[in-house]
């Protein structure tokens, strides 16, 4: 027997009104009532249609994250691990799904979310991967969409985001460096557009002023180095013949890595080249704990941001108006960083 919802109204003798109400405030029946109605929904395995309720309540029950096609890599960094889990778990509980997905290759990068809403496919949006100007979220606010983002630009008033304090991490790893000895501190990896690689860079570059050291571009070293991470690094590290060349020719101390990936990438490549000099990561993710040498990072709490970006967004949903927030990081020092 197929059984909906006027079905087991007709079963119980209540109204659909009473049934509806037994799955979405349960609270406001009786307990007979509410007895009585699961235990025909019990006899006869009714599991409720949440996407056919979405559509009634025009709610969806989802939520997107479009991760930039550039940025493929970013799926297998730790990070993202750590964070879609949290921001599942948040949302879940809340009867709220979630949509991962790649902008579209041929379009503009706001151009898929712009399918998403004409097609009316999900709630609102976790945006990653901030730029300056970023046409994303131009377009979502034109557009009157729910969204929070992970980091911030330089508009960030316009919107609710939530970022951990990637200026006091790049100074925090870069002082830590010139306190070690370090005057020749590599900046390595990283998308320049990103705004949380321009905000730890200010970071270096904020730490090197403060110890009256000069800014060298040419020590600024961007990429994406994941392949990097590699049963066979040797396979892969030619191609990076020009950093070689740069930390020999220039006589680099020291290391600020953009991620825990990055600097786990760098380091396997400089015990491949027998240097040894300090690294320092980014994110502290659960490598950096296991990895040999174990690597002084600087530790945001990813799950803690995840959870507050999740929540965030509920409430947007809800048609609340949450506040920004910044999230603190700290040092956390360990082997990496004591090799000399």
């Amino acid at each position: 027997m197929k059984t909906n919802i006027k079905e087991i109204a007709k079963i119980t003798g209540f109204s659909t009104t009473t049934i509806s109400r037994y799955f979405n405030h349960p609270e406001k029946l009786s307990e007979k009532t509410g007895r009585k109605i699961k235990a025909v929904i019990t006899k006869y395995g009714f599991v409720p249609n949440e996407l056919a309720r979405g559509l009634r309540s025009k709610r969806k029950n989802l939520v997107a994250i479009i991760l930039k096609k550039e940025h493929e890599s970013f799926l297998s960094f730790p990070y993202f691990s750590v964070f879609s889990n949290q921001v599942l778990k948040t949302l879940s509980g809340e009867k709220i799904y979630t949509i991962t997905t790649f902008e579209e290759s041929d379009k503009k990068p706001h151009m898929t979310y712009r399918s998403f809403v004409q097609k009316n496919l999900v709630d609102g949006f976790i945006v990653m991967g901030m730029a300056e100007n970023d046409k994303r979220i131009k377009f979502l606010l034109d557009q009157n969409e729910n969204f929070v983002t992970v980091g911030r630009n330089h508009s960030s008033d316009n919107y609710t985001w939530v970022d951990c304090d990637n200026v006091q991490g790049g100074f925090l790893a870069t002082n830590h460096l010139v306190k070690k000895g370090c005057q020749r501190i590599l900046f390595f990896g990283g998308f320049l557009e990103s705004c949380d690689t321009k905000m730890r860079l200010q970071g270096y570059r904020n730490a090197l002023e403060e110890n009256n050291i000069k800014f060298r571009r040419n020590y600024v070293y961007p990429g994406d180095f994941t392949g990097m991470i590699m049963q066979n690094p040797e396979d892969n590290f030619e191609r990076f013949a020009d950093l070689k060349t740069l930390i020999i020719n220039q006589r680099i101390e020291g290391v600020f890595a953009v991620s825990d990936v990055a600097a786990i990438g760098l380091i396997k490549m400089l015990k491949h080249m027998k240097i040894k000099i300090p690294v320092v990561g980014f994110d502290d993710v659960s490598l950096a704990r296991i990895y040999e040498p174990t690597l002084t990072t600087i530790r945001q709490p990813i799950e803690k941001i995840a959870e507050k970006v999740a929540t965030k967004l509920i409430q947007k949903i809800n048609g609340e108006s949450p506040q920004s927030e910044m999230v603190k990081v700290e040092l956390i020092e360990r082997e990496s960083s004591n090799i000399s």
